[in-house]
């Protein structure tokens, strides 16, 4: 996390533990109201809030200290025995310590003016000690479930980031040898294209390595696969036709980094490069009420009848099982039929969507495979930063152009 960010994540956490704190204060307030006595004892509302505000304002300050003391001595497996042993004797220590204080600010303010500091301090200790343990374990509680809800995210990101790692060293080796292999022949047939494919295949690389990001725009994900395709191209020639139908509205939505690329070679592998004839594949993305609706399509063989069952049917009983039960099950699944890419490809949607996607594998009408993915339409953050700057901002803009000019069949937005 940059400094900038630490800062401004530190002021939120000051400002929502001051809330809190205030929160607390008016709703103890009443109750301290109709105990003080009220205005027959001369304790007015305006001292009951002061008490209140005083009593938790110091809890607020005393917040950092339990919350680290949370982080160095966390409730885990095999030392949650000692944890609670610390935590029961700070939680002892830090009651008699915030009476002292409360005195001592009750004392300044004139509300215990009249007091004894022993008598106050023997009438503060039997009334709000096992209160007070109690709010140290509060506090320490809500700490504790934001540091495991933290660990989580970062465990999600880590497992997403390696998943995408994965995919990105997993780009077939023969794709590559067969590429070099390609360039070289065309090296004294061809010297232009062989330039053209040479620079292709460095631009594919260097966007491999560029977006590390797990979520990129879509017209990132279209540049990238738009290279991987004219290599491909290179390699099959006239066998490989592409059609590419991509709504305009939908270049600025976020997509898991490199999650066509899996689909368009599975394609391209299994569905149109055996084939003497080659065929036809088509890439299509169009944007509707909320959703982002990805196609990857070829008229090859296609699938089985099991195989071709939609996720959610293929394995009614994922639903009865754990999440990572099902999960696993579903990969094996892939796996044993050598779709690997794919079962990549159904992990990374179910860690970043959870329920909100749909992956389905299907027969197209007429022949062919269809993968279809469905995921929320999220605008990318880059689109609307007015910070932006404009270098970066020029780059959107060209890689838009590219992917028109690469693209006839993109569609603009239709206006209803």
């Amino acid at each position: 996390m940059k400094p900038q960010q630490k800062i401004k994540t530190r002021w939120t956490g000051a400002a929502i533990v001051l809330a809190c704190a205030t929160i607390f204060a008016l709703a103890f307030t009443p109750q301290t109201y109709i105990f003080g006595g009220g205005p027959e004892r001369g304790y007015t509302w305006g001292k009951a809030l002061a008490a209140n505000l005083l009593m938790f304002y110091i809890w607020a300050a005393l917040t950092p200290l339990v919350l680290w003391l949370g982080r160095r001595f966390p409730f885990e497996r095999k030392s949650w025995p000692l944890s609670a042993l610390i935590h029961l004797a700070t939680s002892a220590l830090l009651a008699p310590v915030h009476i002292v204080l409360n005195i001592q600010g009750e004392r300044m303010m004139g509300l215990l003016s009249d007091m004894p500091f022993d008598m106050a301090f023997g009438r503060f200790l039997t009334g709000r000690t096992a209160t007070f343990i109690l709010i140290y374990w509060a506090i320490l509680s809500v700490g504790q479930a934001v540091e495991n809800f933290r660990k989580y995210q970062e465990r999600e990101y880590r497992l997403t980031q390696a998943q995408l790692q994965a995919l990105k060293t997993q780009l077939d080796p023969h794709f590559f040898f067969n590429t070099l292999n390609a360039i070289s022949e065309l090296v004294h047939k061809d010297p232009e294209a062989a330039d053209r494919t040479m620079a292709q295949l460095s631009d594919l690389l260097r966007l491999t390595l560029q977006h590390s990001a797990p979520e990129v725009p879509l017209h990132n994900e279209i540049e990238f696969l738009r290279k991987y395709v004219a290599i491909q191209q290179t390699l099959l020639g006239e066998r490989l036709r592409v059609q590419w139908d991509i709504d305009d509205a939908a270049l600025d939505v976020r997509v898991p980094n490199m999650i066509l690329q899996p689909l368009v070679e599975n394609a391209i592998r299994h569905g149109i490069a055996p084939r003497a004839s080659g065929g036809r594949l088509e890439i299509t993305a169009q944007r509707d009420t909320g959703k982002l609706h990805l196609v990857v399509r070829d008229d090859g063989p296609g699938l089985s009848s099991a195989e071709a069952m939609p996720e959610a049917e293929a394995m009614p009983e994922a639903k009865a099982m754990p999440e990572a039960k099902a999960m696993r099950n579903v990969n094996e699944q892939a796996a044993s039929t050598g779709s690997i890419g794919l079962s990549n490809t159904r992990a990374r949607l179910h860690h970043l969507y959870g329920a909100a996607h749909r992956f389905d594998l299907s027969n197209a009408p007429g022949g062919g495979l269809a993968v279809q993915i469905t995921i929320p339409a999220r605008e990318s953050e880059t689109q609307s930063a007015p910070h932006e700057a404009p270098e970066s901002q020029s780059r959107q803009r060209s890689i838009r152009r590219e992917v028109a000019a690469s693209s006839p069949q993109v569609k603009a937005a239709t206006k209803p």
